[in-house]
């Protein structure tokens, strides 16, 4: 949520430097109205620029991984203890590198 877009670049080297069978977890805040908004409030402040992103961002650093089931989706759906979790702006995957 921190990290400038050049991030995404870093976490491809890193990941391109680990062996075959090595994971990817990571998750991160999807831009939607609602973290927009909060983005503005909280960048109005002296906080460190907060940063939304959109989902093909996200995914964008597994790119050549397997992403796992259950895919790339709202981290609240994720080994759910609840019938009906409460989904989240926090969308996160797990990702093999073949």
């Amino acid at each position: 949520h921190l990290v400038p877009a050049d991030g995404i670049r870093v976490v491809q080297q890193y990941m391109a430097r680990m062996p075959s069978g090595s994971y990817l977890v990571l998750c991160d805040t999807v831009k939607t109205p609602q973290t927009l908004a909060a983005q503005e409030a909280y960048d109005s402040g002296e906080n460190p620029p907060y940063l939304v992103r959109e989902p093909e961002e996200i995914t964008d650093c597994a790119a050549g991984l397997e992403i796992i089931e259950p895919g790339f989706l709202s981290i609240a759906l994720w080994r759910p203890e609840e019938d009906d979790p409460v989904l989240v702006d926090q969308w996160g995957l797990v990702a093999r590198k073949p």
